[in-house]
């Protein structure tokens, strides 16, 4: 049975987490994204932005959120 398989058989995030290493090297596809989305724990309470942009339009991580002076408001 070829990875991909055995990872779709999977029921829980635990499930994964315990066989993790068995999944290293697993190519991601559409069948995987969607399996993944359906077991792995959503994320509650974010409150900060993870990207932010420079003036000049670079994007770079961390910082105070949008800094494009097109879309502030």
């Amino acid at each position: 049975m070829t990875k991909k398989k055995i990872f779709l058989q999977l029921s829980s995030y635990e499930e994964f987490d315990k066989r993790r290493e068995e999944f290293a090297g697993l190519k991601f596809d559409r069948d995987i994204v969607h399996h993944m989305s359906e077991i792995f724990p959503k994320p509650s309470n974010t409150k900060e932005e993870l990207y932010s942009f420079l003036p000049d339009g670079r994007r770079v991580l961390g910082g105070s959120g949008n800094t494009r002076l097109s879309e502030r408001k």
